[in-house]
């Protein structure tokens, strides 16, 4: 299986943070697990499959292209045989204002785009389709987003605070961001929850995570205590929980499959 991380086209980079393409040649009898964890970016996949993807969740298969929300609970996607997977990372501030949808409506879940744009994506599908060229499929969808983001204005304000909390790592007062934005805090989460997905208190919780997963991939630190207190947590246990809850398993039995070149995608941090 093969991972290759694409900076997006210059017009894409207010709304896109990256773009990610996974592919494998496995014959049909090879299971392939994709797990994603939590990384505080929404996203747009394109899938082609032999069998199609399949989540532990639900034994219906994924559509062929969809639209993710806030990932918070760690998800297992798997597939049989050979497959194409195109996924465009989307930048926290812009779900809500380019697709023009309360983004708390699909945390831990996906859309299908063909429901939520009937008119726009049937002849997208079908160019998709058509070739065969990941470069082409990736320049298709490319065009599609920047058609739609010429229709909407982000959230400005919202921007800014996903900026300042994913600098901080999420360590930073939120009741301080409140009051640069001259918002109460009710207005701010309610915002905040609207289009990102999440409570912003979440959302640092998950730049922090990911802040510590970036660290543990580094293999910069002597024990995992270090980890835990470089990051923001107030000890090894709060790390523990921590990671578990975002991932499923344990720092350590996480270190173990990751050395062990498991089929994992820990998605990047924003």
């Amino acid at each position: 299986m093969q991972y290759n991380s694409i900076p997006p086209a210059p017009q894409l980079e207010p709304f896109v943070k990256h773009i990610e393409v996974i592919t494998s040649g496995a014959s049909m009898q090879s299971e392939t697990n994709l797990r994603f964890f939590a990384d505080g970016c929404p996203g747009i996949i394109f899938s082609q499959s032999e069998s199609g993807f399949f989540t532990d969740a639900c034994s219906d298969k994924l559509c062929s292209f969809y639209l993710y929300g806030q990932t918070i609970k760690p998800i297992n996607i798997f597939s049989f045989g050979r497959f194409t997977k195109i996924i465009f990372y989307l930048k926290p501030h812009v779900l809500g204002s380019l697709f023009r949808i309360n983004a708390s409506e699909i945390t831990d879940t996906c859309l299908d785009i063909t429901l939520l744009l009937p008119k726009l994506t049937p002849e997208l599908l079908e160019k998709l389709s058509e070739t065969t060229s990941i470069q082409n499929q990736i320049r298709l969808i490319s065009d599609f987003l920047v058609f739609i983001a010429g229709k909407n204005n982000p959230d400005l304000m919202l921007q800014q605070a996903t900026e300042k909390i994913i600098r901080r790592n999420g360590e930073i007062s939120l009741t301080e961001l409140q009051k640069e934005f001259s918002l109460s805090e009710r207005t701010f989460e309610r915002r905040f929850e609207n289009s990102i997905g999440v409570s912003p208190r979440l959302f640092s919780r998950v730049c922090r995570f990911q802040s510590a997963l970036a660290q543990l991939h580094s293999y910069d630190y002597t024990k995992l205590s270090d980890v835990a207190y470089e990051n923001g947590f107030s000890d090894q246990s709060h790390f523990t929980r921590t990671f578990k809850e975002f991932t499923g398993i344990t720092p350590k039995l996480y270190l173990s499959e990751f050395e062990n070149n498991f089929a994992t995608q820990p998605a990047l941090s924003v």
